[in-house]
């Protein structure tokens, strides 16, 4: 066993879980300060769930290829004791412990006399929760619970002996390739059917249990990565790049009073349509096709931009950290852009025609060069895609017509909207596993998450073909999210505020 491998496995741990942390303190409301501690716990258990679960990709790579160890097919460390334990934790966050939370946190009433007044809807939602999931998986596990794997079979004649000749056993030794048959000491090979012949067939196996609830949440999980992955690609680069443009810079005082001005006619301005909005929705005024809901949500949109504006111009008057971060964005969004350049042609070059492995051939190389490098590539695109899939999910926390995602936003987050999207991230961890795990067979070939994922969940009867083609549908949101954020850069841009709310 290489110990190197354990000590990077506990620094990991330890990094994987002291960011989660900071996450939690960094994006929670002050309506929640000094309490949910419950919730906290359960977001931050949830966020170190799905790091180590892209984490343990590379992992398992380099455990297989562990030089020290010579036999065995999982390596020094038992990787197949510890993909069972996330996974099933993931399992037990995403269907038990996070909803429990949310309608726990969500039935609390300020006049409730015991906390059982929480605690009873909480378990009665959580339990129809698990009993629709049950329910489904019981019938499709019966029914169609089988991985189809796609073989080719092969007829040959016996060995040592020619029995279309009818002589002498052991006078000719056969054998087969493609149709054709060869014996030793007979220099003629013709075709012959009766002898040698190959068909595509298929293998079905019945799954257990276990992989068949991973490939449901895989399933389920696709919905959102395919647009939450999609649009990330391409707006985490273009926000780090952003980020940097719009750096803060240095306000005299007499600068910084004139635009606090200017900002305070603003809010007061928007605060009238507020009101104005407030007493039409009062009144039961409706318009046709949500059109009221639209102006709230356009008017949210303005009091998030005017908070924004707020803090860049209190932050105006020490730039000296936010200069600092801004610069270190700047080679990070290049590098990024390289990342998820790549990462689409890969899709469009391995995943989806075969035509060639791409990143595949590139970690190998890497890996020819020096034996570490190759692992540390495929652990920089795997940490790449959840991070997209993280922003993307942040990114369409803004509204978009009549529809809005509970919104990430620094010092402003309640644990409802934090227990919602570490729900959403637990399911994409999980699928950019298997993504990453379809993705790089090659390189990752004979891996414990190679047999989990490639071998089964992605030959699942009927959801391993969706699974499969549901990458252009990520490829799609890519495009659109370029298309959109070239015209429109950040989520909720600049208003006037007499805008037709």
């Amino acid at each position: 066993m290489n110990w190197w491998l354990i000590i990077i496995a506990i620094v990991g741990f330890i990094l994987t879980f002291v960011v989660s942390v900071y996450l939690v303190v960094l994006y929670c409301s002050e309506d929640d300060a000094n309490q949910a501690y419950i919730p906290k716990v359960i977001v931050v258990i949830g966020l170190s769930l799905s790091a180590f679960t892209v984490l343990l990709l590379p992992f398992d790579v380099a455990n297989k290829r562990d030089p020290t160890v010579m036999a065995g097919s999982t390596g020094g460390i038992d990787l197949v004791l510890m993909w069972n334990l996330v996974l099933w934790t993931i399992s037990a966050w995403v269907l038990v412990v996070t909803p429990f939370a949310t309608f726990y946190y969500e039935a609390w009433d300020p006049q409730q006399k015991s906390n059982l007044e929480q605690i009873r809807p909480a378990l009665c939602y959580t339990f129809a929760t698990v009993f629709v999931f049950m329910l489904f998986f019981v019938i499709l596990w019966f029914t169609v619970g089988y991985a189809d794997l796609d073989l080719t079979s092969y007829t040959s004649p016996p060995t040592d002996m020619n029995l279309e000749l009818g002589i002498s056993l052991f006078q000719y030794q056969c054998w087969c390739s493609g149709d054709t048959q060869y014996c030793q000491n007979n220099p003629t090979a013709v075709p012959n059917p009766n002898f040698c012949s190959q068909k595509s067939d298929t293998l079905s196996i019945r799954v257990s249990a276990f992989v068949y609830i991973i490939g449901l949440l895989c399933f389920v999980g696709w919905i959102s990565f395919m647009v939450f992955g999609g649009v990330g690609l391409i707006a985490l680069p273009m926000d780090l790049i952003n980020d940097f443009r719009e750096r803060p810079e240095k306000l005299s005082r007499k600068d910084y009073e004139l635009r606090k001005r200017e900002l305070g006619k603003d809010i007061t301005a928007l605060l009238q349509k507020g009101k104005a909005l407030e007493e039409k929705t009062a009144a039961g005024k409706k318009e046709f096709f949500g059109g009221t809901k639209k102006k709230v949500n356009k008017f949210k949109e303005a009091v998030t931009e005017i908070e924004k504006k707020w803090d860049r111009l209190q932050a105006s008057m020490d730039v000296d950290r936010q200069v600092c971060l801004a610069y270190l964005k700047l080679p990070l969004g290049i590098i990024g852009i390289v990342l998820s350049f790549m990462w689409v042609m890969h899709m469009i070059l391995y995943n989806l025609t075969g035509s060639h492995p791409w990143l595949n051939n590139m970690f190998s190389g890497l890996d020819s060069f020096f034996p570490l490098f190759g692992t540390i590539a495929y652990t920089a695109f795997a940490v790449w895609m959840l991070w997209a899939a993280v922003k993307g999910c942040f990114k369409l926390g803004c509204n978009f017509g009549i529809i809005q995602i509970h919104p990430m936003e620094v010092n402003g987050t309640l644990m409802s909207s934090f227990l919602f999207n570490v729900l959403l991230i637990l399911l994409t961890s999980v699928t950019v596993a298997q993504f990453c795990a379809m993705s790089f067979r090659e390189y990752a070939a004979n891996t414990v998450v190679d047999s989990l994922f490639s071998t089964y969940v992605n030959h699942l009867r009927g959801i391993g073909f969706i699974m499969q083609y549901l990458q252009i549908a990520l490829l799609v949101f890519s495009g659109l999210a370029f298309v959109y954020l070239l015209l429109k850069p950040r989520c909720c841009p600049s208003k006037k505020v007499d805008d037709d709310y």
